[in-house]
Order: structure tokens, then C-alpha cells, then sequence
């Protein structure tokens, strides 16, 4: 039976998100905030509360089977008081949240309630959304309690206004493992130590292996990874592959072989991800809905948009992803980020998947597909994961913005952390020879002087 794989959040967001991209209050430190905040409310849970329960649900829609997953909060079960808990932060004042504010919050906890309601025979069940004010540390529970029939009509809906789309996929994904199957090395015969590498490569995925490489240049190293990948996902050992790179001349060889591979009968959906500056439609860099107008209402465009250029494209490159964009109005990085995820192929620097910045999270958190990880030159690999993964803080740029005049109370807040982080950062310094600080270990007291002064500036950015 045809089969679509799909988290619960991944679901609700394309079948219900609406309106606006709005990144003003959304930062890397809050992401970070949140995961904190989680872990602080689920150490609260009491007695009969479990925190982090995996919740899987199968079933059938006409022929297609649905595998959806998730991982509630938290589910509070006493005998015939069951709750399921949604956490969520915000920067929001919590007067203004109601049981209306975020559907695709109620959505998602929906869900879980109704996946536990089945395994448990429930006939009904209580859903809460807990949410945490990330400034004032306040806290408000709306609370709602449910029939699960009614949960039950609610997550049909779901699937069926996702069921097209899915039919199109599995179409698809039959078509390209039928060109797999079929196909052969796109080259008349192998170069020396070429079919070697193809056959360790093939043979280390099937395993679940790591397979490290030393090669000379022209041996065809490329092709020897890539095609042993697509023939694996052929035989589905993987769903997915992502070809990493350090350059973008070495994307052009990735985007290269798979044209080769193409000409021989092969049909695959691959993208190359393009860094947000270099594929920004708007004049500057401003994702809200104020300053960019692909931003305004993309998320009631989006969604054509991909069906679309599924329909249409294969490989996806910026030019092609550019003109889609424009022709329904969408932000282009959004996009190409959303369109990542029905792509057999991702073509991408390092960052996308090493950064604990700017990784997708999309893909690594609440993961159901199974990922080969095709490294290029991974030599690189090693300055590039020491930078990712250091930090360092410059007293001379703390000084140049301590010169900054104005009366702006936020601005002035901003002054005075930074003060007081010039301060333990001196402090730090005369401990150390030649005026340099170098610490292996977390500072608690620095690292909070640091937040508070990230959290102060975000606010006034934003």
C-alpha cells in the first residue's frame, strides 16, 4: 500500500497556516529560550504526568496509508483524567491570548489528544496550551476538554485536505524509483578506483555505515557517491540525500552529475539551497510584513506555489526558484525551504546541517525520514565545525558601541549591559597573558551577562 510519512506539526502547517512571515520576534536566542522553557515546565509536571511522549497514528484515506507522528509536551493520565499539555513561549502579553489566537496550536495538540485517546479507548479527553512569557515569566493554561469523535472528524479533515497533494507525491516517487531500478552508470566505463568507491558507497548506506574516503582529484568522486546513493533509495534504504558542500563550485558538480544522470532516464527532484542574502527579493533583508511585500500573506500563496512547481520542475535552482516566487508573490527563502522537504536531493553548504545556528531544524528535530550524508571535502569540514561551534567576544567593538549617544530608554538599557559586560570581560582578561581570554569551559556568570545583553539588543532590532 502507497504510503505518505509526515509529522503532525509538518501536517497542520501545510494544510492550515495562513498570513504573514514575521521574523521581528523570532531569534536565534529565542529558539534557544524555548527549548530552556520546555525543560523548566516539564520539571514541574507532577505526579501521574509523563514528559515527552512519542504518539504514532496509521490510517488509511482512499488506498493511501498515513503514518503521522509527534511528541506531545506532556500527557497526564490518572484513571479516567487524561490531559495532554502544549507548551509553548512567547513574547506576547498573555491578556491578549485566547482560546482564538493560534488555531495551529489547538491543531497540534488536537492531534496528540486524539492519537492518545484511540490507544487508550478514551470517549473524551482535556487538551491545554501552557504558554510562558519569555520577559515576564508569567504564565497562562487555556484549557478545553474534547469528545474523541470529535478529534476524530477534526484529523480526517486534515488528512483529506492533505490527500492531493500526497497522491502526487506517491505518483511521483513511482515514476522515479522505476528510472532507478533501470538505471545504469551513466558513464561508458569507470575510471580507475571509481566503481570501488560506487560499490563501498552502496554497500556502507545498505549497512547503515560511515564510510570515510581519501581520493585523488578526477577520479570522479561525485558520481561515485551520488549515484550508489540514488540507487539505494531506489531499493528504500533512505528517503533522502544530502550532498554537502564547502563551495559553490562543488554544488555545480553535485547539480552536474545529477543532469548526467538525467539524460540517462533518471527522474528526481533535487534543490540547491541559496543563502538568504543572494536569493532575497526585497531591497533589504527584512522578513516581516511591513518592509517586504513577498513576506505579507505568504503563507496563503505558498502552498500553490509548491504544488506548482512539483507539477512542473525537477531539479530546482535559484533562477527557478526565483521566477515561481515572483509569479505567486512568496518569499523565495521560505520557499526553497519548504520545497526542500518534498526533494529527494539537497544540494547545500555545511551550515544546513553542522550549524547548531542555522541548521534545518525542520529535518533534525522530530525526524521521520532516514538520511545519507554525502560530505565533500570534508577536510574543510574541520575549520569550518571549530568556527560553527566557537564564540568570542571583542572588547574594542563593546567599546565603539559604548560611544553611541541617544536618549532611547531601550537603547540605553542596551548601554548599560554592556557595561557591566565590558566590566567582567576585563576582569576576565587580567587573568590571562597578552590580553586575551581563552576559556574551554562555560562561564555560568559570562555566558548570563552575554544572554542578557543579546535579549536587550534583539528587542531594540527587531
Amino acid at each position: 500500500m502507497d504510503k505518505i510519512r509526515i509529522s503532525v506539526r509538518g501536517l497542520i502547517e501545510f494544510v492550515m497556516r495562513s498570513g504573514d512571515i514575521d521574523n521581528r520576534f523570532r531569534t536565534m536566542n529565542s529558539l534557544k529560550e524555548g527549548q530552556r522553557i520546555h525543560k523548566k515546565l516539564q520539571k514541574e509536571y507532577g505526579l501521574h504526568f509523563i514528559s515527552e511522549v512519542r504518539l504514532i497514528r496509521e490510517e488509511v484515506v482512499e488506498g493511501v496509508l498515513f503514518q503521522v507522528e509527534g511528541r506531545a509536551d506532556g500527557v497526564y493520565h490518572k484513571g479516567t483524567d487524561v490531559l495532554i499539555d502544549e507548551i509553548k513561549s512567547t513574547t506576547r502579553n498573555l491578556e491578549e491570548l485566547t482560546e482564538k489566537s493560534n488555531p495551529l496550536h489547538w491543531a497540534q495538540a488536537m492531534c496528540y489528544g486524539y492519537f492518545y485517546g484511540r490507544d487508550h479507548s478514551l470517549e473524551k479527553i482535556k487538551i491545554r496550551l501552557t504558554y510562558y512569557q519569555i520577559d515576564t515569566e508569567e504564565v497562562k493554561r487555556l484549557e478545553r476538554e474534547f469528545e474523541i469523535k470529535t478529534l476524530e472528524e477534526f484529523y480526517s479533515g486534515l488528512l483529506r485536505s492533505y490527500l492531493n497533494f500526497s497522491k502526487k507525491i506517491i505518483a511521483f516517487r513511482k515514476i522515479r524509483n522505476e528510472g532507478i531500478e533501470r538505471l545504469q552508470f551513466p558513464f561508458i566505463q569507470y575510471r580507475k578506483g571509481q566503481r570501488k568507491l560506487a560499490v563501498g558507497c552502496f554497500q556502507a548506506i545498505k549497512e547503515g555505515k560511515d564510510l570515510l574516503v581519501e581520493a585523488p582529484t578526477g577520479i570522479g568522486k561525485t558520481m561515485s557517491t551520488l549515484f550508489p546513493a540514488v540507487k539505494t533509495m531506489g531499493e528504500d534504504y533512505i528517503d533522502k540525500i544530502f550532498y554537502l558542500t564547502a563551495r559553490s563550485t562543488t554544488k555545480e558538480a553535485a547539480n552536474k552529475a545529477l543532469y548526467h544522470l538525467t539524460d540517462r532516464g533518471l527522474r528526481i527532484k533535487s534543490i540547491t539551497l541559496t543563502a538568504k542574502e543572494k536569493i532575497c527579493l526585497n531591497n533589504e533583508v527584512k522578513c516581516n510584513p511591513e518592509d517586504c511585500p513577498f513576506a505579507k500573506g505568504h503563507f496563503d500563496r505558498v502552498n500553490d506555489a509548491i504544488l506548482e512547481i512539483y507539477e512542473e520542475e525537477d531539479l530546482l535552482h535559484v533562477e527557478t526558484i526565483l521566477d515561481y516566487a515572483k509569479k505567486h508573490k512568496v518569499c523565495p527563502m521560505e520557499f526553497q525551504l519548504d520545497l526542500s522537504i518534498y526533494s529527494d536531493v539537497v544540494i547545500c553548504d555545511y551550515n544546513y546541517v553542522f550549524d547548531p545556528q542555522i541548521y534545518l531544524r525542520r529535518f533534525f528535530e522530530n525526524n521521520l525520514d532516514r538520511y545519507v550524508f554525502l560530505v565533500d571535502e570534508a577536510h574543510n569540514l574541520v575549520d569550518r565545525g571549530r568556527n560553527m561551534y566557537s564564540a568570542a567576544i571583542e572588547k574594542e567593538k563593546i567599546e565603539e558601541i559604548l560611544r553611541t549617544d541617544g536618549e532611547d530608554k531601550t537603547l540605553l538599557t542596551i548601554l548599560k549591559s554592556l557595561h557591566f559586560l565590558e566590566e567582567h570581560i576585563e576582569e576576565e582578561i587580567s587573568k590571562g597573558p597578552k590580553g586575551v581570554y581563552i576559556s574551554a569551559s562555560y562561564k555560568e556568570e559570562l555566558m548570563k551577562t552575554v544572554q542578557i545583553c543579546l535579549k536587550t539588543m534583539e528587542k531594540f532590532l527587531a
